[in-house]
C-alpha cells in the first residue's frame, strides 16, 4: 500500500508540474505580441533584414495621431518621389535598427528605391522586389526604410 501511495503521489506531482508548465507557456504566448504580416513582403524576408513587425503597442494611436494613414503615405511618397505607388500600409510596432516604436509601415513600389552609391544612381543589377518605409505616427516624419 505504501508503494501505491508513493506512485500516486509522484503521478500527481508530475501532473501538477506539467500542468503548471503548460499554463505558463500559454500565458507567455498569450502575452507575446502577434506578428503583423504584409501582403507585399513576407515576414521571413523582413526578419532576414533585421526587421520585426508586431501588433501596435498602442493601437488607438493610429486613430488619434496627427499622422493618419493618408498623411503617412503622403510623407513616404514625398520622401521617395511623389509618383511612388503605395502598395500597402499598416500600423504596427516596428523594430528596425534604432527604431523601436509604433509606426506606419508603408510599402512602396520598389521601382522608386533610391541608391546612394558612388555614382548616385541605381546599378543595373540592383532590382529590389520590395521597399518598405517607416513613418512616425506623431511627427509624420520618415524614420527609415529598407529594400531588397
Amino acid at each position: 500500500m505504501n508503494i501505491k501511495i508513493r506512485h500516486l503521489f509522484v503521478a500527481l506531482l508530475v501532473a501538477v508540474v506539467t500542468g503548471g508548465l503548460v499554463a505558463a507557456s500559454a500565458v507567455r504566448s498569450a502575452s507575446a505580441p502577434k506578428p503583423i504580416s504584409l501582403k507585399t513582403v513576407s515576414l521571413d524576408v523582413l526578419e532576414a533584414h533585421g526587421t520585426s513587425l508586431t501588433e501596435p503597442e498602442n493601437p488607438s494611436a493610429s486613430v488619434s495621431s496627427s499622422a493618419s494613414r493618408e498623411s503617412a503615405e503622403a510623407a513616404a511618397r514625398g520622401a521617395f518621389g511623389p509618383t511612388a505607388v503605395v502598395r500597402e500600409s499598416r500600423f504596427a510596432h516596428c523594430v528596425y535598427g534604432p527604431v523601436n516604436q509604433d509606426c506606419w509601415v508603408i510599402s512602396l513600389d520598389s521601382s522608386v528605391v533610391p541608391y546612394l552609391g558612388p555614382e548616385l544612381k541605381r546599378p543595373a543589377d540592383f532590382n529590389p522586389t520590395f521597399f518598405v518605409v517607416y513613418v512616425d505616427p506623431v511627427t509624420n516624419k520618415v524614420l527609415g526604410g529598407e529594400a531588397g
